[in-house]
């Protein structure tokens, strides 16, 4: 669809405005001077529980502080201080951390998200992979100074998580006086816990309209149109540096896109379960890849990093759950250029719409992650999927 026809709802760059301003938005206000600040750097889970962190410790009494947006500087300045080699998204929080330091925020909240729970039925069980586990020992040897760390699990617990964030908290908000030390376990564990429960609301309802601006963004479009849903971690499809501006690249050329975490699915629609594949954001990928199979308006693009351990385990899983799709995967890391993603989109977008006939799917003889043969007669037939796929053509 050419940029000029997206004129029907929401164009995908209106949506992602609208989706951030919702993101940062806080339904808590403070009512007193805050006793102190608490930094979130602006990196991995941010993306994904920022208005859950930021709801709660604004009703406990913080002032919320999150790093500046990533920028090219930042990610070079994260990188100065890595202390191993890991993926993208690990160097740019790094860049966060130094930020925060840099400003003179009180204390740094570096979580250590293990197994956590859902809040949304049917969510797949919720654990993350060992870079985003050990982010606090990654920070604390980088940095020392300031960082607050809190294992946050549900694993033995089920109120696990209130009951680490809760006592996070309890031990940073200063006493004022003799009894309210004496007090402060009762009355502060009170107020802390509803503080808990409102931010979960907030958070869930946060969630819900997201839903309901990507079920609107997809009504809005017709049977003959072509959307393209973009797959990745949250960290990955919101920071714009770390995506190197895709969204507005897909615009240029006239794509129209969606996060693919955007898609709610139909309840009672599961995928298989697969147990040798529990990392959270990939089993929602399988989620949302089963509504987007079954739509021949949409067409899959899967970002990821380089470094990334879970993705290439579990992409196989989401090749099958695509079957009937061709597929982009884009790897970004840090020596990425902007002309091979223009590249591989323009390339791209050709063969989508060449498969494409009045909204109805032609049949793709190159499906999947790489390409693959497909007899027809005594004929062999291999898609230029990717760059130089020509190359090999002798091959066969």
């Amino acid at each position: 669809m050419k940029a000029e026809e997206l004129q029907h709802g929401l164009a995908s760059t209106e949506l992602l405005e609208k989706i951030d301003k919702l993101f940062h938005e806080s339904p808590a206000v403070l009512t007193e001077e805050p006793v102190s600040s608490i930094g979130l750097p602006r990196g991995l889970l941010f993306y994904e529980y920022y208005p859950l962190w930021n709801s709660f410790f604004t009703r406990a009494g913080f002032r919320v502080i999150p790093s500046q947006q990533t920028t090219r500087q930042l990610l070079e300045r994260g990188m100065s201080r890595v202390t191993a080699e890991t993926c993208l998204p690990m160097k740019v929080y790094y860049g966060h951390v130094l930020d925060l330091i840099e400003k003179g925020i009180d204390t740094i909240f570096v979580p250590e998200h293990i197994n956590i729970p859902t809040w949304e039925p049917g969510d797949p069980s919720v654990e993350h992979c060992p870079y985003i586990q050990s982010v606090p020992e990654f920070a604390t040897t980088a940095f020392g100074t300031k960082i607050v760390t809190q294992t946050l699990s549900n694993g033995y617990d089920i109120d696990g998580y209130e009951t680490k964030l809760t006592s996070l908290a309890h031990k940073l908000l200063p006493e004022k006086s003799f009894l309210d030390t004496a007090l402060k376990p009762f009355i502060q564990g009170f107020k802390l816990k509803e503080c808990y429960q409102q931010a979960v609301e907030d958070f869930k309802r946060l969630r819900e309209a997201r839903y309901a601006l990507g079920t609107k963004f997809l009504e809005s479009r017709g049977r003959n149109d072509t959307v393209y849903v973009v797959f990745g971690k949250p960290y990955t499809l919101y920071d714009p540096e770390l995506n190197m501006h895709l969204f507005k690249k897909m615009r240029a050329l006239g794509m129209d896109a969606l996060p693919a975490d955007l898609i709610e699915s139909p309840t009672g629609e599961e995928p298989e379960p697969h147990p040798e594949m529990h990392w959270y954001y990939n089993c929602k990928m399988l989620r949302e890849a089963a509504c987007v199979n079954n739509d021949p308006r949409l067409f899959p693009i899967i970002l990821t990093n380089y470094g990334c351990g879970p993705d290439p385990a579990s992409f196989r899983y989401l090749q099958n759950a695509l079957m009937d799709k061709p597929i982009l995967v884009i790897e970004i890391d840090e020596h990425t250029a902007d002309a091979g993603i223009l590249t591989r989109l323009e390339a791209f977008n050709d063969d989508v719409m060449n498969t494409s006939d009045g909204g109805a799917q032609v049949p793709w003889p190159a499906k999947g992650l790489f390409p693959r043969l497909r007899q027809k007669g005594m004929k062999k037939y291999i898609y230029p999927i990717f760059p130089n796929t020509h190359t090999s053509s002798h091959r066969f």
